[in-house]
């Protein structure tokens, strides 16, 4: 098979035991490879079939509460094959679903998928395999011309980096402050002095004034805080290493949640980003 794209040709065997292709492994190469010589060939040789994928992308939730959960529905079935995958903070399921035609695949998709998004709810933060946390926030500041701005400590500007990872994000990014210092958080975000005695910097109400802050000092609509113990030094009884809070101040007035995060400090920082990326996701649905 010619290959237009690099040295390496392809080769392509058909017996009446099966078939048989070789290809070059550079994804440039490989790719037109397959949609240009390999499909023709396998056609007459494979019986019709259509494939399907329906993709959950999942954020809130462990890997074994989300098997618990849905297990007792993709259990039933070979088809569609269900897959999960993980990383900090984020799951993915995908169901695979292969039949004579589009119309039964979708139809497989349908009975098995739509019991699993019921189940999983708002958890459930996109249908698009391709989309993370990031682009859904995006997309919901612009849709609703929404700006944004963050007051990060523990996560050190991780924030502020997904959210300014794809091109255009100057249509909704306004400003970040990494305010790693009592004093930082005083002079940069206007946080009380009182407040940071009182009730140390990893706190609720450093959190909530931290966010209070970063909105009124950039003007942005919506400002995230995160301020915590990432570990694997520091923390109290109370607030052990692991402890986050996460703040965000908007049009609706100024909320926290405390999050209790395990594992070692580079995990600690990665899920507090996903959690601040998810609450600004739900904030902005509910707005």
């Amino acid at each position: 098979m010619p290959n237009p794209h690099g040295t390496a040709p392809g080769q392509f065997l058909s017996t009446a035991r099966g078939a048989l292709a070789l290809l070059p492994g550079p994804p440039r190469e490989l790719k037109a490879m397959v949609a240009n010589e390999l499909v023709r060939r396998l056609r007459p040789v494979i019986p019709p079939q259509v494939i399907k994928m329906r993709t959950f992308r999942i954020t809130g939730m462990g890997e074994s509460e989300l098997d618990a959960l849905i297990a007792p529905v993709y259990s039933k079935y070979s088809n569609p094959a269900t897959t999960v995958l993980s990383s900090p903070g984020d799951l993915l399921v995908s169901l695979r679903a292969l039949s004579e035609t589009e119309a039964q695949a979708e139809a497989l998709l349908r009975e098995v998928g739509n019991p699993i998004a019921e189940l999983l709810g708002e958890r459930v933060y996109s249908e698009n395999a391709e989309e993370g946390l990031e682009r859904v926030a995006a997309r919901l500041l612009r849709k609703q011309r929404a700006k944004v701005a963050t007051a990060e400590s523990c996560t050190g500007g991780l924030i502020a980096s997904r959210l300014t990872e794809h091109a255009g994000s100057s249509d909704f990014f306004v400003a970040g402050y990494i305010t790693y210092t009592d004093k930082q958080k005083q002079e940069v975000l206007g946080v009380p002095k009182q407040l940071l005695e009182k009730h140390r910097a990893v706190s609720e109400p450093v959190a909530a004034a931290m966010a209070t802050g970063a909105r009124e000092r950039s003007g942005a609509t919506y400002a995230i805080s995160s301020t915590g113990y990432a570990g694997p030094l520091g923390g109290t009884e109370y607030d052990p290493a692991g402890t986050v809070y996460l703040g965000i101040a908007g049009p609706g007035g100024t909320r926290v949640v405390r999050v209790r995060y395990g594992g070692e400090r580079y995990r600690v920082r990665t899920l507090a980003t996903q959690g601040a990326l998810d609450l600004l996701r739900k904030t902005l649905m509910k707005s």
